[in-house]
């Protein structure tokens, strides 16, 4: 293909010229019958080339110009000058293109193989470091570009974030836009929808009998296993409701409450922070169960609850250690009784 390419090339650049003094000659003569425009025109025929295309038409004028002024100061005609300008300039195109055509070589370089001794960046790929403070002969010693004394000439100067100088920055020049939402925490719950819900319910893999929290919704598979902030309860698929089911969830809404309710059932709402919910949720994780944080102020309104929670898992824990204790001395006993 480029030995194709640049044969074509040479070609098109040899009938141009060709046709270059073929048609600049025809400017200084009305006939077209001349012996000169026909050789053109025979030769451009012969090489598939149209001698509309073969010159542009801004080249005309110029070399019809320079091709007069050189066939005035000589006693040869016009159809002379034409004709021998027509086939040295021909001839010469012609042979550069077929010596440029065999000197074409159309093997393939060989490609040098890859070793580790050989194995480099690719030219000009890495930029040497430039080095500074080496002399006053590199161009670069004594402040090494940094100039004489000032803020930027010390070492440590990487400039802050936003700093302009020590004029009021452009952060601070334009005033406060915007504000914190102090519900984002319910925002950023998981929603499950209740018709998800009682899928699992009616296959089996909740268990209605006890309170089904988000433990169980988790290890169900009900919600997904990247739970962070906790589980909001929506009330889409209200109409799949057959049974009455107790649920533990972080909120609920109004819609999910009622329906619920109206079969019997009942949710209840509990917070619990990133490190109460992980404790609910791999309880394996702990060696002791942490005591459940108390809500936020701002969210007080919505877990009014939690203190009452808090106590009874309190009281649960003070049964457990009792319990344990107990255990504990009663083995203490029978070992001394067996000693």
């Amino acid at each position: 293909q480029p030995l194709v390419a640049r044969e074509r090339k040479f070609r098109m650049l040899a009938v141009r010229a060709l046709s270059a003094r073929v048609l600049a000659s025809s400017v200084t003569h009305t006939a077209r019958s001349t012996p000169q425009f026909a050789l053109g025109a025979t030769a451009m025929a012969q090489m598939g080339v149209s001698p509309s295309r073969a010159l542009p038409p801004r080249a005309l004028p110029a070399a019809g110009g320079r091709l007069a002024l050189g066939m005035a100061g000589s006693k040869l005609s016009g159809a002379q000058h034409a004709c021998r300008a027509g086939v040295v300039m021909g001839a010469g195109f012609g042979g550069a293109a077929s010596a440029g055509a065999r000197s074409i070589s159309t093997e393939v370089p060989k490609m040098e193989q890859i070793h580790l001794t050989n194995l480099r960046d690719n030219p000009g790929s890495r930029k040497k470091r430039r080095r500074v403070g080496r002399g006053i002969g590199s161009g670069r010693g004594k402040t090494a570009t940094r100039g004489h004394k000032g803020q930027y000439s010390r070492a440590g100067n990487h400039g802050l974030l936003g700093f302009e100088g020590g004029q009021t920055p452009l952060i601070r020049r334009h005033p406060k836009r915007g504000f914190h939402n102090k519900h984002a925490f319910l925002s950023e719950l998981a929603a499950l929808n209740v018709d998800e819900l009682m899928k699992f319910v009616k296959a089996g893999r909740l268990d209605t009998t006890k309170m089904i929290t988000m433990k169980d919704l988790r290890d169900c598979g009900c919600i997904a296993k990247t739970v962070k902030k906790g589980i909001k309860l929506l009330s889409r698929g209200t109409k799949h409701i057959d049974r009455a089911v107790q649920v533990e969830v972080s909120d609920v809404s109004v819609k999910a409450r009622e329906a619920i309710e109206a079969k019997g059932g009942t949710v209840k709402v509990a917070y619990y922070n990133r490190l109460g919910l992980r404790a609910l949720l791999k309880p394996t994780k702990f060696h002791v169960i942490p005591r459940r944080a108390a809500p936020p102020p701002k969210l007080m309104w919505k877990y009014p609850e939690h203190y009452k929670d808090v106590k009874a898992q309190l009281d649960a824990r003070a049964i457990q250690i009792e319990a344990h204790m107990a255990a504990v001395a009663a083995a203490a006993a029978a070992a001394a009784a067996a000693a």
